[in-house]
C-alpha cells in the first residue's frame, strides 16, 4: 500500500514537473514579457526584471505609469485591438478599472502560501507586496515626541497649511485616506473628522507619493499624509530626515499584477508572474526594501510588516474599492480639492 503511495506522489510530482518544464519552454520560445506597472523603476521594477531575464533568458521589458494612467494605457491599446502588454499591474481601484474580461484568470502554483486576501476571487489579481500608507515627516523639523500619532493630532491648529499629501486620485492618494476613514470611523464619524481636516488646508501636490515625500525630505513640508512606509525607511537609512508613522489604523493596500488576455507573449506572462510570487521572485522584493506580500518573508525593513512590526493595518481591498470609489472622490473634491 506504502509502495503504491509514493508511487502516486511522484508521479503527480513529475507531472507538475513536465508542465513547469512545458511552460518554461514555451515561455523561452516567445523570447519577451511586457509588464506595465506603477511602481518604481529604479528600486524593484529594474531588478525583477533583470532577475527573472537572468534565471530564463527572456527578455523582460516594462512600462511605468501612475496608477491611474496605467488604466488608460490598457484602455487606449484596448480600443485599438493593439495589445502590447503581457502582464498587468494595478493597485486597488484601479482593478476596477480594467475589465475584467480583458485579463485572464491564473492561479500561480505558489498560490498556496498566500492567504486569501492576498488574491482577488476571480484569481484574475495577485499581490506582489503589501503598500503601507500612513504619514511621513522630516525629522529635522519634527522632533519625534512632537509628530502627530493619532488621526486627532492631525487637527491641531499648529499643523495648519503645513501637511502635503499627493494629488494622485487612486488609493495611494486621497480617496484612500478618505475610504479609510470612513470605513473605520464610520460614516457620520468620518465624515465630521474630515471636515474638520480639510480646515487645516492640506496642500495638494501633483506627483506620486515618493515624491511628496521628496519634498518632505527637502524641507519644503514637515509633515505629509499617505506617504509609503519602506520609502520613508530606504530614505532614512540613506541619511535623510525621514521617518514614518505608525498612526493606526495605518492604510494598507496590495500591489497586483495579472496575466492580460491576447497577451502577445501569454506563456512568457504566466511564468513571469510564476516568478514573481515566488519564494526567489520575492526575495527580490525584501532586498529592494519593500514588503512581500509572501506571509512567510519578511520585509527588507521588518518593522514595515505589520505582523512584525506590531501595528494594526486596514486593507483597502479592490472590492472596498470599487463600490465607494466614487463617492470617496466626491468627498475629496467637495473638501479637499
Amino acid at each position: 500500500m506504502m509502495k503504491h503511495i509514493i508511487l502516486a506522489l511522484l508521479l503527480l510530482s513529475s507531472g507538475a514537473y513536465a508542465q513547469d518544464a512545458a511552460l518554461i519552454a514555451a515561455a523561452k520560445k516567445e523570447g519577451k514579457v511586457v509588464w506595465y506597472t506603477g511602481l518604481i523603476v529604479n528600486q524593484i521594477v529594474r531588478p525583477l526584471c533583470e532577475a527573472f531575464q537572468a534565471k530564463y533568458g527572456i527578455d523582460c521589458t516594462y512600462n511605468r505609469h501612475d496608477e491611474n494612467e496605467l488604466a488608460m494605457v490598457f484602455a487606449a491599446e484596448t480600443r485599438a485591438g493593439r495589445m502590447q502588454v503581457d502582464v498587468m499591474g494595478s493597485v486597488a481601484g484601479v482593478t476596477d478599472t480594467i475589465p475584467v474580461s480583458q485579463m485572464e484568470p491564473y492561479v500561480p502554483a505558489s498560490a498556496g502560501d498566500y492567504t486569501p486576501d492576498f488574491s482577488t476571487p476571480d484569481n484574475i489579481w495577485h499581490s506582489t507586496n503589501v503598500i503601507i500608507h500612513t504619514a511621513g515627516i522630516n525629522t529635522n523639523l519634527i522632533k519625534p515626541e512632537d509628530a502627530p500619532r493619532t488621526y486627532q493630532d492631525l487637527l491641531d491648529p499648529k499643523w495648519k497649511g503645513r501637511i502635503a499629501w499627493t494629488a494622485s486620485l487612486g488609493m495611494a492618494g486621497p480617496p484612500g485616506f478618505i475610504g479609510a476613514v470612513l470605513t473605520t470611523m464610520g460614516q457620520e464619524a468620518g465624515m465630521d473628522y474630515l471636515k474638520r481636516l480639510s480646515a487645516q488646508k492640506i496642500v495638494n501636490i501633483r506627483g506620486t507619493p515618493r515624491a511628496v515625500l521628496d519634498q518632505v525630505i527637502a524641507g519644503e513640508y514637515p509633515l505629509a499624509l499617505q506617504i509609503v512606509s519602506y520609502h520613508a525607511s530606504i530614505s532614512a537609512a540613506a541619511g535623510a530626515p525621514a521617518a514614518w508613522l505608525k498612526m493606526e489604523p495605518v492604510i494598507a493596500n496590495h500591489n497586483y499584477i495579472g496575466v492580460v488576455k491576447h497577451a502577445p507573449h501569454p506563456n512568457a506572462a504566466r511564468l513571469f508572474m510564476e516568478y514573481a510570487l515566488s519564494e526567489e521572485g520575492q526575495n527580490v522584493f525584501q532586498k529592494a526594501g519593500y514588503i512581500p506580500a509572501n506571509p512567510k518573508i519578511r520585509a527588507g525593513y521588518p518593522d514595515t510588516k505589520p505582523q512584525d512590526g506590531g501595528y494594526k493595518s486596514f486593507l483597502l481591498t479592490p472590492e472596498l474599492a470599487s463600490a465607494h470609489y466614487q463617492a470617496w472622490l466626491k468627498i475629496y473634491n467637495d473638501l479637499f480639492k
